[in-house]
């Protein structure tokens, strides 16, 4: 029996739930669908952090143009350019199995009237999003319709028809605030299905709801929603 395979999009945010994305993304992988991460700038700090940790190789790494350096050293301002972008170029050679969009491609991939727009391409593209984890921050954008980067356009712009899962990932204390339900409230209300955030002892050391949904849980939850298409 063929599998059908799907487009995905996993947009991840500044939530430290982001370290699980990798194998969120690899499980999906593994299911036969096709995964695009689009991770915001607070998320590849986690990315990045997560990978040194597990002591990922890294190679080619892509801002090494930046370096103009003679006899082994860099001016300050090749080294200022550097720090704004490695977190960005170590990512994607850190998970180099994996496809990325950025902010950064928002931008760049447009010139001129023709070309194609970053966020209207990928809405195009995939058929389902999930947003895991959706931090705070970026819940309360999304509530108020704000778009000020490419998961959030993405999200702004998004096709009403076709699914959009979301993960609420947070500190209880944020997770319990009023503005916090409000925002669910609109989510949902606008037709996107949440994935409930658990309860568990949190990386900040509490006790309570607010953690991200287990990663088999997501596959389980998108695996579903994929089969009603």
């Amino acid at each position: 029996m063929d599998i059908k395979s799907f487009n995905i999009l996993i947009g991840c945010t500044g939530s430290v739930a982001t370290i699980k994305i990798p194998l969120l993304a690899e499980k999906l992988t593994k299911l036969g669908h096709k995964i695009i991460i689009v991770p915001t700038n607070n998320a590849l700090h986690f990315l990045k952090t997560e990978a040194i940790a597990n002591n990922r190789s890294i190679s080619n790494l892509c801002c090494k143009h930046l370096n103009d350096s003679q006899d082994g050293y860099m001016p300050y301002s090749t080294e200022i350019k550097l720090k704004k972008i490695c977190n960005e170029c170590e990512v994607r050679t850190y998970y180099s199995e994996f496809e990325f969009a950025t902010d950064k491609e928002e931008w760049t991939m447009w010139n001129k009237r023709g070309d194609s727009v970053r966020h209207i391409e990928l809405r195009e593209w995939a058929d389902l999003l999930v947003v895991a984890p959706l931090d705070a921050n970026t819940l309360a954008k999304v509530a108020q319709g704000l778009c000020d980067n490419l998961l959030t356009c993405i999200i702004r712009a998004w096709n009403m028809n076709k699914p959009l899962l979301f993960c609420p990932a947070m500190n209880t204390q944020m997770y319990i605030h009023p503005f916090t339900s409000q925002h669910i409230k609109i989510l949902k209300d606008l037709g996107f299905e949440e994935i409930e955030a658990i309860s568990k002892r949190l990386i900040c050391g509490e006790e309570g709801t607010g953690a991200m949904a287990e990663v088999d849980v997501i596959v389980e939850k998108v695996e579903n929603r994929l089969g009603r298409l």
